[in-house]
């Protein structure tokens, strides 16, 4: 059997680390399971682009790469030694010990703090990908994409959903067509995007109260009204940050009750 090379280890040393599945971190890069799995075999050898796009998708950054080369040039896999980043039991052991070292009387809100600034890096993994996979789905006609939605996992994103979102109240004021197609093609994905419950019923909500704002500019209030009634009983619709909510800051300042959020007309984007 060939040597697999130093660039493909790396790429599955960074996966295996950080307890991802082949199939998910596939997606977030924006290939299919069988081309990825040619990567980690050897078969074909991943540039220094797209391990850093992985390091990002994992939710670390570039400096991930690096560190991962070094170990495996040590040869620290045959001396027995922990890989970079260890998924499970390991890393919350190295984050009690961290907490442990600010002070015994603090560890449970330390750590809770040190899992936040985690849970942080994965939301601004997930938006950068969204960044690079939105771009593509708006390429396509707009009765073509939700059938990509359908059939692609990268685009199944709550990252994806909020600019689909966001680009449907840019799109308003000149084309309100465009502007309902993109409001309810964020409601497609937010309803396919995984998660826990509460944080994806919050994310539909968010996506279905802009479906109320492009109802509201193609003339039709009625539906207005229904869409953000039905944002509204799904909580509060702040755009999606991370799975468990960690900002003091309101996610979305611009949320307002929905007799008082579609009054006099068209709303603004949120700057958040």
């Amino acid at each position: 059997m060939e040597e697999r090379s130093l660039e493909s280890r790396m790429l599955a040393t960074m996966r295996e680390s950080r307890g991802e599945k082949r199939p998910r971190l596939a997606a977030r890069l924006g290939l299919t399971t069988g081309t990825y799995y040619e990567y980690e075999r050897g078969k074909l050898t991943p540039s220094l682009a797209l391990l850093e796009r992985a390091a990002l998708a994992l939710g670390q950054t570039a400096r991930y790469v690096d560190d991962t080369r070094e170990y495996l040039q040590r040869g620290d896999t045959k001396a027995g030694a922990a890989p970079p980043s260890s998924p499970g039991a390991q890393k919350d052991q190295e984050l009690v010990r961290l907490s442990a070292g600010l002070g015994a009387e603090f560890e449970a809100f330390h750590l809770s703090m040190l899992r936040r600034s985690q849970r942080l890096a994965r939301a601004v993994a997930d938006r950068e990908m969204a960044r690079v996979h939105f771009p593509r789905l708006l390429a396509h006609p707009p009765d073509v994409r939700p059938a990509l939605v359908r059939e692609e996992p990268a685009f199944q994103t709550w990252a994806v959903g909020e600019l689909a979102a966001h680009a449907s109240v840019d799109a308003a004021p000149e084309d309100p067509d465009e502007a309902l197609a993109l409001a309810e093609l964020a409601v497609l994905i937010t309803e396919l995007a995984p998660g826990e419950a509460a944080f994806c019923s919050r994310s539909q909500g968010y996506a279905r109260f802009h479906l109320g704002n492009a109802h509201r500019a193609k003339g039709r209030p009625l539906e207005a009204d229904a869409e953000v009634a039905r944002a509204a009983t799904s909580g509060r619709p702040a755009p999606p940050v991370t799975p468990t909510s960690f900002s003091t800051k309101p996610a979305c300042s611009a949320w307002r009750p929905p007799s008082v959020a579609i009054k006099g007309g068209l709303m603004k984007r949120a700057t958040c």
